[in-house]
């Protein structure tokens, strides 16, 4: 659980919305730019609970945070928990019961608090993630045997909140994946909630940035059907500048700002 200065009564109603699930597992919250006040509240909250580890960074990116958080680890199975997400009780032992020994990925539900409305829109359900539809799932709802780090690396740290490109680190993720060979399923009984999202222009070009560092990343595998996605969408993006929203041309010069200034491999 990565959490960038959080908001501390937030932050406890997740982890004990969490803590509330029997069941052999650990949370690893990696704190970035967090006041000392701060992490000594969280730490006299939470002093009697064993499964949690704290640990403060220096540094700043979720891709960073969640990278030491997978390799400070010891259990087999990672989700990507925000800090205000919430779980319900009986996660934990649905995991248990469905993660099958020969699969190494999954993705769940991820809905927006008190509804049955997805927090990404057209979100992806009832099967295989493949590259049509590997941008339409959200972070929180993936389910990572950490073999899959071993065979296809850790988070790309120059994509994602906190960085120049501010999104798309699971998407990444997701590709690498996929040229790997690596299924993704889908888990139909796994559900997390979060809060509605907050769209600002600023977000809106973060998030574009990252999607135009995503696609120069990959652009060199020379898979077709990745291609013709990139086609697709920039096809819909330019048709949307016909509506005249301010966000649509924001996107568009996020976009290409991200795809021709993203250098593969850049500390």
């Amino acid at each position: 659980m990565p959490s960038y200065n959080p908001n501390i009564s937030n932050i406890i109603k997740t982890l004990e919305a969490i803590f509330d699930n029997i069941g052999n597992y650990e949370v690893i919250l990696v704190l970035q730019k967090t006041a000392s006040k701060n992490i000594k509240i969280l730490d006299h909250h939470f002093q009697n609970e064993i499964k949690l580890k704290i640990i403060n960074d220096a540094g700043i990116g979720i891709s960073r945070a969640r990278n030491k958080g997978v390799k400070l680890s010891v259990g087999n199975w990672i989700l990507l928990l925000d800090d205000d997400v919430y779980i319900k009780s009986n996660i934990i032992k649905i995991l248990e019961n469905n993660l099958a020994t020969n699969e190494l990925f999954y993705y769940g539900n991820a809905l927006v608090k008190g509804t049955n409305e997805h927090y990404v829109r057209f979100y992806i359900t009832g099967k295989d993630i493949d590259i049509w539809s590997y941008n339409r799932v959200c972070s929180i709802s993936l389910i990572i045997n950490k073999e899959v780090f071993s065979r296809i690396g850790y988070f790309d740290e120059q994509l994602g909140s906190g960085t120049e490109y501010g999104s798309s680190e699971e998407s990444d993720l997701i590709l690498r994946a996929l040229f790997n060979n690596i299924k993704i399923k889908y888990l139909d009984d796994y559900m997390i909630y979060h809060e509605r999202a907050k769209h600002s222009l600023l977000k809106v070009e973060k998030y574009a940035l990252g999607g135009g560092a995503l696609y120069r990343k990959h652009i060199a595998n020379f898979n077709i059907r990745l291609y013709n996605k990139l086609l697709i969408d920039l096809i819909i993006r330019f048709l949307f500048l016909f509506t005249f929203q301010k966000k649509r041309y924001v996107f568009l010069r996020g976009f290409f700002r991200g795809f021709f200034n993203y250098k593969k491999g850049k500390k």
